[in-house]
Order: C-alpha cells, then structure tokens, then sequence
C-alpha cells in the first residue's frame, strides 16, 4: 500500500512520459486534434501537478523559472510519501548501528532505554506486529493543500498515544520543516511557508533523539546535506496519554467547585421538600438553593407602566454580548488548522467582514450602558437622600458582584483546562497559563489593563469598567450639584480625552470617553425620567465635537434608548424590549466570563484539519453559546449567585409597615430573593443593572 501513497504523486509520475497509445489512442486510427489539444492538456496538467503537490514547490515556483530544475526539485522531493510509511521501509533493514543516536560521547541511561525501545520497534515492524504498523500509521506527511495555506498534517494523535505494548508506550509530536532550507531556497516567501506534521515515536526518545534520527533519515532519502534548522522536533509539542499529576491549585478548584456543589445541593433539596412557601424560606437557604436562584434568574417581569424602567436595554446588551462571542469565534477560527488559510486575505475583502472588523462597537455598547446605568441608578438615589450617596456601599456591592466569578474563572481556566479536553495543538493546561502565573494579581485588582501579557485576555474590560466605576462618584456629584454646568464640563473632558488619550485607548483600552457619555446619556434623559420635562438635547450638543465613530456609536446606541423610551421605537423597541432577553441578560457576566473557556476546550480537542467559512464559523458560534449558557449556568448557581447574594445583606432595612397586605403567589416567589427586584422600579433597574454592570464585562 504504500507504493500507492499518494495517489497524486503516481499520477504525475505516470504522466511524465505519456503518449498516445498509453492512453487508448490505437495505431490504425490517426490522432485527431481533440486527441492532439488533450495530450498538450495533460502535459500542462503534469507541470501544474509538479507544483501543487508539494509544499515546497511553492518556494521553487517562486524563484526558478525553468521546468527542468523545478522538476529536478520534484524529483528529489516525491520521494517523500507519508513520513511513516518512508520510516517503515527504511525500519526494514536498519542494523543496530544505525540506530546509534551518539556520536563520540558516552551513552546515558536515556540513549540506551531508547535505542531498546527502537530497535523493539524495528523488530515488530519486520514482524508486522499491530502495535508497531500503528506507530508508522498515526505519523501524518506532507500536508495537502499546501496553494490554499495548510500547513498542518496532524497524523493520528489518539492512535499514537494509546499504543502499548511490551513497556512501549506512543509519543506524539510535531516535526517542524522548512522546505526552502531543505532545498537551500531562499526568498522572502522562505521565511513563512513552515509546515507542521505528526510523528509517533516510543516514549522513552527525547525530541533530541527523534531530531537526530529523522534528519538522518531525511537526508538519506532526499540525499541532500540541510541544515540543522531545516527541520526540528520540540519537547514542547510531545504527548503522551499519561497526565500531568493535579497540583495544589488544581486539587483546591475542585475543592471549591465541590463543596459549594454539595451546599447546593442540600439547599435545594430542603427547599423544594420541606419548604411550603417561599416566605418561609431561610435567608441562608435561598443564597445556594439552585430552585429559588434558578426561579430568580428566569423570572420574566413585564413593567411598561413606569417610565424608569428601560427594557430595550436588555435586548442591547445581549446583542452586544452575541457580537462579542461571535467575534472571538472568528479569532479562534484563524488560529485553526485550516486547509484553506489563504481564504482569509479574499474574505477580508467581503462587506460581511465589517461586522468582524469594527466589532470594537460591541464593546463601546457597553460602556455606554455602564455609564448610562451607574448614573440612573446614583443620580436616583441621591435625588431621594438630598444629594447624599453612600459611595463605600457602592463599591463594596460591585466588588461582590464581580470579584467572586472572576477569582474563579482564573482557577478554572488554568487548572481544569488541561483536565477537560487534550488533543495534538495543546500540551498541558490553559494555553496562557505562563502568563497567568505573571499577571494573575493584576486582574484581580482590575489593573491588567496595564500588563502587556494579560492572563484571561477578555478581562481588560472588567479592570477599564472597575477604573472608570471607581471615580463616577466624582462626576455624579459634580452632575447632581452643578447640573448642566457640570455636564458642559464631563463634555469638555470627552473632547480632550477623545484627542489626547486615542492613540493611548487603542493600546491600553481607555474608555473613559465613552462611559462618560453615558453618564451625560443619563443626564439628559434623567429630567424626563421623574420630571416629565421636555428632554433636553445636550448629548446632541456634545456630539457636534466628534466626528469619529467611537464618538458616534455611543451617541446612536442612546438614541435607540431615548426613542425606544418614547415610545417611537417601533419594531426595534418590540424586539429589543422582549422579556425573552432578561433571562440572558441577568446571566450575560457569566457568559462573557465562560464563553473563552469553551472556546479554548473546543481548539485543544479538534484531531483534524478544519475548513473557514462563514457558516462554518456559525455552526462553531451557536454552538459555543448553546454549552456557554449551559455552563455559565451552573457557575452561576454554585458561585456567582451565592455570594452575590450577600449584597442582600448591604440593602439598607426598609421600617416595617404599619399593615401588612396580603401577598400574590408571585409577591412569594420574589420576595427577599437575592436577585429578585424590588417592590420599586428603581430598584428593579438595579438589580438588573447588577448583571448589567457584570454583563458589561465584555471583551473584544
């Protein structure tokens, strides 16, 4: 079979020297000029061929304009079938000698164990041993496709790692080969053309070992002298089936994870048996029971009577966050081994692109909603108090609301991503894990926006939201005080900040514009919000300075708001103000926090070459979202609403009233939950804002 192998290579060969009566043209019948145009079509098919086949044609092609070199060039590398089955017919009458990976030095206890292991290796090859024909079978080759952009060959990982035999187990790793340095090519399209495929070797062999034999081996076969760098196996790409031992971190994640599973658990099972109404239900019981939490979070509440409630905005937010996780679908789809990577460079040219492209704008929406929500909310709340707000409270229910998923996802991201999926791209656990060990403490003080090598790349949002959240207090009492003053002054900062800090945002994400903007968003329409007074367009004042689109998106996003408030939305403000988004919006923190770590589990187990397209990159999406949601909910009932839950506790206590009404199932099922709202709509707002502000925590 593996004189079969492949395919192409035979044909070309076949065709090199074809004529007429090899292709069923009879002697007695003169060729005609269809026959004549077909053979003429065919030799131009075996040049094309010569080219295609191989990778490395590619850099010939480039440089060489003469068939005959090029054919000598393919001469040389159509010797190259599958590496595996090349290594096997080499393996038929290998001596001991050969084998030798030492030169003049003396062996070591690992030379020696794996000098064994191949010589037992070559033995059952000779004896057409199972074990070792799938060693040579789970080796990948040549990649085809090399004129689309793949580069890849990732062979059979499963069937290499699982091999064990007599003490032998299978070791996967990458042979990295440049084949302009193979062929002493150079040009600059040289440099970027490397190929990946796989190699199975026993175990007991280093990549210092496996370096050694395969560049003795490639060089007997091409019968050419390359250099060291021509081609190389790094210990970094190896695998074998035996797992890394869980550390101390790994074992305490699943502590966690499991103890707050069994609180869970007993919680919920107390409420739905021994709990007849929801009154009666234990404050402590209703933080873990995954009944009432659950009842929280799908509660869908209907409230288009009072004007402070602002129901589109659960719709815009899920929007965004669907924009954000279809965006970091496509960068997990460059990253892929694709077999038509060059794609890209035409896709890019399409006018579906801009949706990927500018998908900044997903981001700026929720920026505005921050600002937009922070303010209300204060701006309300000082009104009742008479200008006073307290600013600790403030704080410390947004640190619970954000902190406790965030310390999580860093423990589970890097120590339970090695434990859930495995596959021939990633070795070992989450693949910024090294930069986690850096900058793990900088996201959890919400400065890693700051770092250059960033732990959970998604999180420079939490820690932009967290700054900016910080000093609101300072323009809320600046917009409460002074009023229009104060707004003309947050105006002129957006100006300034907008010119001096551009260039300084793209880089570190500052995005103190554009949440100020919904802050001032706010103030205009706070007035109409309580008062009834005519709204007053000082956002369209302040959007006469800008002309960018960073600028323009904000301002657009508040006019939706402001129409859908109105009551001048119309189509959009009946699909944005559905009450089927609120279960997704209350849970949007959870998914923006987990949907990176699906992601990530997906791109560790794929085993073969995958193909880019637009619906194949919809298919990944909705997919992603679909075990997201499943995932941000159990997260979200062992950890998020548990201790968000203690925010219950920092609500000032109401007096209790002189008469008590009696109360409506549905009073009972909301009453006193940690999520639930308020008997008032402002509250009500809160407590969506709550995953609002959370949600918010998207990243580009």
């Amino acid at each position: 079979m593996g004189q079969l192998w492949p395919l192409g290579l035979e044909f070309a060969e076949f065709f090199k020297n074809v004529t007429l009566e090899s292709l069923g043209v009879s002697d007695s019948k003169l060729a005609s000029a269809e026959d004549e145009l077909c053979l003429a079509e065919l030799e131009a098919m075996v040049k094309i061929l010569s080219f295609i086949l191989l990778g490395a044609l590619v850099l010939i092609g480039a440089i060489q304009s003469e068939d005959r070199s090029v054919l000598e060039e393919y001469q040389r590398l159509r010797k190259l079938k599958p590496l595996g089955i090349e290594f096997a017919d080499y393996f038929q009458n290998v001596t001991l000698n050969e084998l030798s990976l030492f030169d003049s030095r003396l062996p070591t206890e690992a030379d020696l164990l794996c000098v064994k292991d191949l010589t037992k290796l070559v033995s059952a090859l000779q004896g057409g041993q199972y074990w070792a024909i799938k060693m040579i079978d789970a080796w990948g080759g040549i990649p085809s496709g090399i004129f689309t952009g793949n580069v890849y060959d990732l062979g059979n990982f499963d069937e290499c790692i699982n091999i064990k035999k007599d003490g032998i187990r299978g070791k996967y790793c990458f042979l990295d080969v440049s084949p302009a340095k193979i062929l002493g090519v150079q040009s600059s399209l040289a440099g970027i053309l490397k190929m990946k495929t796989a190699t199975c070797f026993p175990a007991s062999c280093s990549a210092t070992h496996m370096n050694k034999f395969v560049g003795t081996i490639l060089k007997k076969i091409l019968n050419v002298n390359m250099p060291s760098t021509a081609m190389s196996i790094s210990d970094d790409s190896c695998q074998t089936a035996e797992r890394e031992p869980w550390n101390g971190l790994t074992i305490l994640t699943i502590v966690i994870l499991s103890v707050m599973g069994v609180i869970v658990a007993i919680a919920t099972l107390y409420d739905y048996f021994l709990v007849k109404s929801q009154d009666q239900l234990h404050t402590a019981v209703k933080l873990f029971s995954a009944r009432a939490n659950s009842r929280s979070l799908f509660r869908i509440v209907v409230n288009q009577s009072n004007p402070n409630v602002i129901e589109c905005l659960h719709g815009i937010r899920c929007m965004s966050l669907f924009w954000v996780v279809w965006i970091h679908q496509y960068d997990n789809v460059f990253s892929a081994p694709n077999i038509n990577r060059f794609s890209f460079l035409s896709w890019l040219q399409t006018p579906f692109t801009m949706f990927f492209l500018e998908g900044n704008f997903s981001v700026d929406s929720f920026f505005f909603i921050g600002g937009f929500l922070v303010s209300l909310n204060a701006l309300g709340t000082m009104e009742k108090n008479k200008g006073r707000m307290n600013v600790p409270r403030m704080y410390i229910r947004r640190f619970i609301r954000i902190f406790p998923i965030l310390a999580m996802s860093i423990l589970v991201y890097t120590q339970l991503t090695g434990v859930l999926g495995d596959g021939p791209l990633f070795k070992g656990g989450y693949s910024k894990k090294a930069s986690c060990a850096k900058t793990w403490y900088m996201t959890l003080l919400f400065v890693v926006n700051f770092a250059n090598d960033m732990c959970l790349d998604h999180t420079w949002y939490l820690a932009v939201e967290m700054q900016l959240f910080l000093i609101s207090p300072i323009l809320l009492f600046a917009l409460y005080k002074w009023g229009k003053k104060a707004a003309a002054a947050i105006a002129v900062l957006i100006v300034l900040l907008s010119g001096c800090l551009f260039a300084t945002m793209m880089v570190n994400h500052y995005s103190i514009e554009r949440y100020s903007r919904g802050s001032v968003a706010h103030f205009a329409l706070y007035p109409k919000l309580e008062s009834g007074k005519p709204w007053l367009m000082t956002t369209l004042e302040v959007s006469s300075y800008y002309t960018l689109t960073r600028v323009g998106w904000p301002l657009a996003v508040g006019w939706v708001v402001f129409a859908c408030m109105q009551g001048h939305g119309g189509m959009a403000n009946t699909f944005l103000s559905s009450p089927l988004w609120q279960p997704i919006s209350k849970l949007s923190y959870s998914i923006y926090i987990w949907h990176s770590f699906i992601q990530e589990i997906n791109k560790r187990i794929c085993r073969t070459n995958t193909y880019f397209s637009n619906y194949q990159v919809m298919l990944n999406f909705w997919s992603t979202i679909g075990f997201t949601v499943l995932f941000s909910y159990l997260l979200y009932l062992l950890i998020e609403a548990p201790i968000g839950g203690l925010d219950l506790f920092l609500r000032p206590k109401k007096k209790s009233p002189v008469e008590i009404k009696p109360m409506t199932d549905s009073d009972r099922v909301g009453e006193g939950h940690v999520h639930d709202v308020d008997s008032s709509n402002q509250r009500e707002l809160e407590g969506t804002k709550s995953c609002a502000d959370q949600l918010t925590e998207k990243s580009q």
